[in-house]
């Protein structure tokens, strides 16, 4: 709600404004939440791409935690994934936090029964916009990540990436253990 009223307010300024977003796991619902609540009170505004004089121009989605049916035509988000002129979702079959995590947690906050994200199943059929896989991108791969990049700034108008983007490894947490680990004994029984 407070996204949306953002953005109805950048446009009071009087003269267009072109607006891109970029989101990134659950980042996706927030921008779809907010892109649905203005389509719905600017009707019409699918059509023109314009809430007042905001221009929503292009949306990228990477690794959304967004249910696939939330998107598809009629839906929960259908009127914001349709409102900006060009709506991209990069998603990959490799991530297990979308995967596995997001459906879990959806499952538990009892919303759905494990419903297949849009990051990692891409979007559905009659989805106003176009879907990408990011083959063997992990969760935070989308970052750091010279493909995606290049994806997004394509979507930007930006040009390919030629720079090079540093790789970062992220190491596994070790806690130092001083001396031999204890154990525990486990008694027996028997049946």
């Amino acid at each position: 709600v407070r996204l949306a009223a953002f953005i109805e307010n950048l446009g009071g300024r009087g003269r267009p404004i072109r607006l891109d977003m970029i989101a990134h796991s659950l980042g996706c619902r927030v921008v779809l939440n907010a892109l649905t609540i203005l389509a719905q009170n600017h009707p019409g505004s699918q059509g023109t791409h314009f809430v007042g004089s905001v221009e929503v121009h292009t949306v990228c989605l990477m690794a959304g935690a967004v249910p696939v049916e939330y998107v598809g035509p009629g839906e929960k988000y259908w009127d914001g994934a349709s409102l900006p002129r060009r709506t991209s979702c990069l998603f990959s079959r490799a991530d297990p936090v979308i995967g596995l995590a997001a459906p879990l947690g959806y499952t538990a906050a009892g919303e759905r029964f494990f419903p297949p994200c849009i990051g990692y199943a891409g979007p559905p059929a009659g989805f106003p916009g176009s879907g990408e896989e990011i083959y063997g991108a992990v969760h935070g791969d989308y970052w750091g990540g010279k493909v995606a990049a290049n994806r997004v700034a394509g979507m930007l108008d930006l040009g390919p990436v030629t720079a090079r983007i540093q790789e970062r490894s992220v190491t596994a947490n070790e806690l130092p253990l001083s001396g031999v680990p204890e154990t525990n004994e486990l008694p027996v029984r028997g049946v």
